[in-house]
């Protein structure tokens, strides 16, 4: 495992991850960790698009979608459409 030295924090920036740390019940090495380990999973690339879409709706609580129903004794949308391109006859 790496080890990483941040220089020329702001004060601010220590504090906050201080308060955090102390809320979450960490130290601020895990705090920090945390952090920047959740900040760079979301760079990660998807193994494919539902992957990429659910990891952006993730963090406001997702997204349900209603099941599209299809009926077995339908016919598919524009069956009268012939397939087959007419040449002028």
């Amino acid at each position: 495992m790496a080890e990483l030295v941040i220089s020329n924090l702001k004060r601010s920036a220590e504090e906050s991850l201080r308060g955090l740390a102390e809320k979450h019940g960490r130290s601020v090495a895990d705090e920090a960790r945390e952090i920047l380990e959740s900040s760079l999973a979301r760079f990660a690339p998807a193994d494919n698009l539902y992957d990429a879409i659910r990891s952006d709706v993730a963090p406001i609580g997702g997204v349900e979608f209603m099941p599209l129903l299809r009926h077995r004794d339908s016919e598919p949308p524009f069956s009268d459409i012939d397939d087959e391109p007419n040449d002028g006859e």
